[in-house]
């Protein structure tokens, strides 16, 4: 049971980082778009525009990228919580369990002496 799950979770993991990458990928063309079509006034030099391009490209990339590791660390962090409340009710439900059935032995144990045995007390008793 616990190896299924695991197996769901890895692929629920696997899942949301391809639609995270995904996503991230749009954003930065779509950001990408704008920024080409945007045409340069004439106040503005050559010099300075790509500056602020690359800086501002920088800081969305830093920006995602901080976003994908918070997501995630939450991410983990549910899946270890998750994996604790599977590993607690596996637990709960083998000390639940009923105990095998066993013999309860010689409840006079105390009494017998260094060379009898059990069978020994039947053969005495029977002879």
């Amino acid at each position: 049971m616990l190896q299924h799950f695991s197996r769901r979770l890895w692929n629920f993991g696997l899942i949301v980082a391809a639609c995270i990458s995904l996503l991230a990928g749009n954003q930065l063309t779509s950001a990408q778009d704008v920024d080409s079509r945007s045409e340069p006034s004439a106040t503005e030099t050559r010099q300075e525009q790509p500056d602020d391009a690359a800086n501002a490209q920088k800081q969305k990339q830093s920006a995602l990228a901080g976003l994908l590791i918070v997501g995630l660390l939450a991410f983990i962090g549910i899946a270890l919580l998750l994996l604790v409340i599977v590993w607690g009710k596996r637990l709960r439900r083998l000390n639940n369990a009923p105990l095998p059935k066993q013999h309860p032995g010689d409840p006079l144990w105390y009494l017998r002496t260094n060379g009898q045995t059990p069978d020994n007390d039947l053969e005495r008793e029977d002879g």
